[in-house]
């Protein structure tokens, strides 16, 4: 069995993989579809571990996005992976304008948010919508700094004294750097983990999941 992983303490062998995942009673798993170079299929889980795979849907594969499957079963050790069917309970547009209208939240955005939220299985509440609605609007502000919005913002929060060659703005720079692998699934997942939406969670996320 063929394991990749982008940190070789996430690797898994053989007889790793279902056991892992039968000790720890899982139906479901979360992450993104990728193609191997040797033309077969893994799973890339948020941890960066990379998992042999076979999807049962006739799935296109978009390695950007994170996903959340049924396990349905193991074949030679390959995970055997089903997506999620969809809600009916909350999935229609009318439902997404009355719960977004309320909250004053434009439809678009909201809609992503509220689909990410019954992805991962989580409550569509007033409180997680907000809360990553709020966080995902400062962040992709932040996306849109230039280096003088990083001084400036380093300046108002941090140091007074920061400028261009400043230490803190080198780091500052590369803290929002990581900012740009953030999105809405991302936001979601710190949810489902109970993981406080702050600059060191998203960083440490960051670091882990990006390529």
């Amino acid at each position: 069995m063929y394991v990749k992983s982008t940190n070789t303490n996430n690797v898994l062998n053989n007889e790793e993989i279902p056991l892992k995942l039968k000790l720890l009673g899982k139906t479901q798993i979360s992450g993104k579809p990728i193609n191997l170079d040797n033309g077969k299929y893994a799973i890339k889980l948020y941890d960066g571990t990379i998992i042999p795979a076979i999807f049962l849907d006739n799935l296109k594969l978009n390695p950007d996005l994170y996903s959340r499957f049924y396990i349905k079963g193991f074949s030679d050790d390959i995970l055997l992976l089903k997506v999620e069917p969809e809600k009916n309970e909350t999935n229609n547009v009318n439902s997404f304008e009355s719960i977004l209208q309320k909250l004053d939240i434009p439809y678009e955005k909201g809609k992503d948010i509220i689909m990410s939220l019954l992805k991962f299985n989580l409550p569509a509440s007033n409180e997680n919508i907000l809360s990553i609605y709020k966080n995902i609007e400062f962040i992709n502000k932040i996306n849109n700094f230039n280096d003088e919005h990083i001084v400036n913002f380093l300046k108002e929060n941090i140091n007074s004294t920061i400028n261009y060659d400043s230490i803190e703005f080198k780091v500052g720079k590369e803290v929002f750097n990581l900012f740009k692998n953030v999105d809405v699934d991302f936001l979601t997942f710190l949810v489902e983990n109970n993981l406080d939406i702050n600059i060191d969670n998203l960083c440490d996320t960051s670091n882990i999941i990006k390529d």
